[in-house]
């Protein structure tokens, strides 16, 4: 299993809304006792064993708009197909802090899912998406900046949580049952 946080790499990127699918990543990376810091296929990743299974977790370093390229890389190196990939990233769409977690569907206003699917010619791409509410501002400015400090917090104990289900996943392999506990956080 591949599991794929959304997000812009650098430290002028770190912490803002947009990268939201990293701090879910990194999450599940501190959870394992991995840090994420092999450079392989356009992405810093970490690949372990988990419960008997490989599982990679990989924050693409393309930027936002061409995270489909790294994705295919991935994909292409580990002999996985789509299905046995899931994305992660920041949804304007959701109110903050709801997750929702679905088998398929279209990229909606996300640029970075858009590539994604692009490269992979299929909207058949698990994803787990967290929302970050709507701006009543300009939207690049909002999904490249910060939350305060109190909704950091809150955004860091979501994270936990995805991750934690995330490799309850990774494990068990039942999406219904990740989709259920996912989508009622």
């Amino acid at each position: 299993m591949i599991i794929i946080g959304l997000g812009n790499p650098g430290l002028k990127y770190k912490g803002t809304l947009h990268n939201v699918g990293y701090g879910v990543v990194e999450a599940a990376a501190e959870k394992l006792g991995k840090k994420i810091n092999k450079l392989e296929c356009s992405s810093l990743t970490a690949v372990c064993e988990y419960n008997g299974k490989k599982l990679v977790l990989a924050k693409p370093v393309t930027y936002m708009n061409n995270s489909g390229e790294a994705v295919k890389s991935l994909v292409s190196k580990y002999g996985a197909d789509a299905g046995e990939i899931i994305i992660c990233y920041d949804d304007i769409d959701l109110e903050r802090f709801d997750v929702r977690i679905r088998a398929k569907g279209s990229a909606g206003t996300h640029n970075g899912m858009r590539s994604v699917i692009r490269v992979m010619q299929t909207e058949d791409i698990k994803r787990l998406r967290i929302g970050i509410g709507k701006p009543d501002y300009d939207l690049k400015d909002y999904v490249l900046g910060k939350p305060s400090k109190n909704d950091a917090a809150l955004f860091k104990t979501v994270f936990s949580e995805c991750a934690e289900l995330l490799l309850k996943y990774a494990s068990d392999g039942d999406f219904d049952k990740f989709m259920r506990e996912g989508n009622s956080l």
